[in-house]
């Protein structure tokens, strides 16, 4: 639910201001999103050297894949 959500509000907040001040407003709400979730700290560091939204979303989905 957590990823999924993220997912949601990473759409929208691009929607909002476009995907470059989205993704950077983003990268610290996906960090809390992710807070407490296992093996969570490499995707956290990952996210803040992405710059494009198509590779954060790849990036959570395969992460919620994995923990299935």
């Amino acid at each position: 639910e957590k990823i999924k959500m993220a997912l949601y509000h990473l759409d929208q907040t691009i929607l909002l201001k476009g995907e470059v001040t989205g993704i950077k407003e983003m990268r610290k709400h996906i960090a809390w999103y992710l807070k407490g979730l296992p093996g969570s700290a490499v995707i956290k560091s990952e996210v803040f050297k992405i710059d494009k939204a198509e590779d954060v979303k790849k990036m959570l989905h395969s992460y919620a894949l994995d923990m299935k």
